[in-house]
């Protein structure tokens, strides 16, 4: 059985982003000089997926057009298709939204979160788990840090990958084990989001409740080692991370865009350059990321920093 399609959630507005997110919708976030939905169809076309189902906001035409003119640059054939979020009311909303469109199994990506695959054998679990009745098969990785398991999800699992149980944003950890918003469903999927109850805090229902409702039901939620390194971006300090992540997976000193102006003694250490950036003279970047369009003044000595047009964000 072959997973040919997959939903990406992209109706995020990307406010704890500050003026970063203003600029940019958080899938079209430049890492490494490339938008972060360039890295999702990529890393999806490597797994067999074609049909992809992008959920956007009503205000994300541009972006729509921007993912529709990359896809036409690409060889494989893909089927596109934009699903529009009217209001900001949870990942469970917007996967019911897509319910017409689905195949019997499909994909859900995080549109927001940067992903480093293991290779890809581990898809033959996935598909002999949805063959064989389960509901969900949850990406997964090992995380030694506490605090990042805490700001995500934390998961209990079986000697056999079972989940037993899952909770979101814990004040415990159940085990260094961490979802990866990366979810392999069967459609039985949406018969547990309808029987879960929204949330006290945000008066939605939780994708993770749906999930954790499906494992607690029938046990029928699985995980899979399948991601060597994710980093969800929800604040600048993500993104920073995730850029300096890319770099370092490259295996380069530092990415310098096109049309990039450079004074002399200009010195820059593992940094990312964006395109059409001018670069004044005696300017050492260590460590930053300088987005499209931005002027770096003369005699400048900058580090661990995001640099968006002449202002440090970071």
């Amino acid at each position: 059985m072959m997973i040919s399609q997959a939903i990406i959630l992209a109706a995020g507005n990307g406010k704890r982003l500050g003026k970063l997110g203003e600029h940019y919708p958080k899938i079209a976030l430049p890492v490494g000089n490339t938008p972060l939905y360039q890295f999702h169809i990529k890393m999806l076309l490597s797994l067999g997926v074609t049909d992809l189902i992008f959920v956007i906001s009503p205000s994300a035409a541009l972006l729509q057009q921007e993912i529709l003119d990359h896809c036409k640059t690409l060889v494989a054939p893909i089927s596109v298709r934009f699903i529009e979020q009217s209001s900001p009311k949870g990942i469970a909303h917007a996967l019911m939204q897509c319910s017409p469109y689905v195949q019997e199994h499909f994909v859900v990506l995080m549109g927001d979160t940067y992903f480093h695959l293991r290779p890809p054998q581990w898809m033959e679990h996935v598909s002999n788990k949805l063959s064989s009745d389960y509901s969900a098969v949850l990406s997964v990785r090992e995380e030694k840090n506490e605090t990042v398991i805490k700001r995500e999800c934390t998961v209990a699992v079986d000697i056999h990958g079972d989940v037993k149980e899952l909770i979101e944003k814990p004040e415990h950890i159940l085990s260094t084990t961490k979802p990866c918003g990366m979810y392999f469903f069967s459609q039985k999927i949406f018969q547990y989001i309808e029987r879960t109850p929204p949330s006290p805090l945000r008066k939605e229902v939780e994708l993770t409740d749906a999930i954790a409702l499906a494992a607690e039901r029938s046990g029928s939620v699985s995980t899979v080692f399948s991601v060597e390194h994710d980093i969800n971006i929800t604040y600048i300090q993500n993104y920073h991370e995730a850029n300096m992540y890319h770099l370092h997976a490259a295996g380069v000193p530092s990415i310098i865009g096109q049309r990039v102006s450079q004074g002399t003694r200009v010195e820059l250490i593992n940094s990312i350059i964006g395109n059409d950036v001018v670069i004044g003279n005696e300017v050492l970047l260590q460590r930053c990321i300088v987005l499209p369009g931005s002027h770096i003044s003369a005699h400048s000595s900058l580090h661990d920093t995001v640099v968006l047009y002449n202002e440090s964000v970071l």
